[in-house]
C-alpha cells in the first residue's frame, strides 16, 4: 500500500474535482450571456433547469419561480429591439457544496438600438449576478438568479 494515498485532498496540492467544476460553473454563468448576445437562445436555455427562481431589478416580474422556455421566449422578443448586446461578467465567488453550488460574479450589460435615422441608444447595466447552480445529468445549471442593478446608464 502506498503511503502518500489519502482520503482527504492535499492542503499543499490544488483539488482537481474541484477546479474543473468551478470553471464549468464559470462557464455556464458566462454562457448565458454570451448565447444571447449572438440570439443562440437554445444554448441559453441549456444553461437553466426547466424551471428557475428569477429576481432580476428592472423587470416587469415580481421574484419568483417561472418555466425558462416561456423566459426564453420572453427575452428573444426582448433582444430583437438590440442592434447589438454585450455581457461581460468577471470576479467569480464559487462555493460548492455536492451537487449544489452559489455563484456570485459581476455583470456589465451593453446593448445598444439604432433607429432609422442612424441615431443610436446605448444602454448599460452594472451589477451583481447571485446564482444557485445544481449539477443535473453531469452538467452545472442555474436554478435561481438575483440580478441586483448597481448603476443603470443610458445614453
Amino acid at each position: 500500500m502506498n503511503s502518500n494515498l489519502k482520503d482527504e485532498p492535499d492542503p499543499g496540492r490544488p483539488d482537481l474535482h474541484k477546479l474543473y467544476n468551478q470553471d464549468q460553473i464559470m462557464q455556464t454563468v458566462v454562457r448565458v450571456g454570451r448565447s444571447a448576445d449572438r440570439g443562440d437562445w437554445t444554448t441559453c436555455r441549456a444553461c437553466f433547469t426547466d424551471e428557475v427562481f428569477l429576481d432580476h431589478d428592472g423587470s416587469n416580474h415580481a421574484p419568483s419561480v417561472r418555466k425558462m422556455d416561456h423566459v426564453i421566449d420572453e427575452w428573444r422578443n426582448l433582444f430583437v429591439a438590440y442592434s447589438a448586446s454585450l455581457h461581460f461578467v468577471s470576479s467569480f465567488e464559487i462555493e460548492i457544496k455536492g451537487g449544489k453550488a452559489d455563484c456570485n460574479s459581476l455583470v456589465q450589460a451593453v446593448h445598444t438600438q439604432a433607429s432609422a435615422s442612424g441615431s443610436v441608444r446605448v444602454l448599460q447595466s452594472f451589477g451583481l449576478y447571485q446564482d444557485i447552480l445544481v449539477l443535473d445529468n453531469m452538467t452545472w445549471k442555474i436554478s435561481s438568479r438575483h440580478y441586483r442593478q448597481t448603476i443603470k446608464i443610458n445614453v
